[in-house]
């Protein structure tokens, strides 16, 4: 309900004035996009550094080396 009453305020305003508030919130959201990004990114990245710790336990043995050997 509220944000229909934000719309409504936001209607009845100037064009110029919901220009604004356009650009802003397209800034805003840009922004944040970024920062998803940044995030998305460090966590991939982690993830793979504790996947590599994980499989290596399973990997690394005598019976994986020699199921490995001849390729």
């Amino acid at each position: 309900m509220a944000t229909a009453i934000l719309l409504n305020q936001i209607y009845n305003l100037p064009v110029r004035e919901r220009m604004v508030i356009v650009e802003r919130t397209i800034h805003s959201i840009l922004a944040d996009e970024k920062k998803l990004g940044a995030l998305v990114e460090s966590d991939t990245v982690q993830t793979h550094y504790a996947s590599e710790q994980v499989l290596a336990k399973g990997w690394s043995n005598e019976m994986e080396d020699k199921a490995w050997k001849d390729l």
